[in-house]
């Protein structure tokens, strides 16, 4: 899309991980062609909300959390 100056706009792709389960689950994340690694923005199972980066394109949700990433 282009915004009202003609320049192109561009949005972050947002996941949303929840587990509602008594466990932590692993869960192999997307690759979306061309967009940066996913980013953690939110985890409730955490104190300050903000959780470990990804890593080999997988992440563990916490039991009875979630987790809000973003690419882009």
């Amino acid at each position: 899309d282009a915004g009202d100056d003609g320049a192109p706009e561009t949005d972050a792709t947002l996941l949303l991980l929840l587990n509602a389960g008594d466990d932590a689950v692993d869960w192999v994340l997307p690759t979306l062609p061309g967009a940066p690694p996913w980013r953690v923005l939110l985890d409730t199972a955490t104190d300050d909300g903000t959780g470990a980066a990804p890593r080999a394109g997988r992440i563990r949700v916490q039991a009875r959390s979630l987790l809000l990433l973003a690419a882009g």
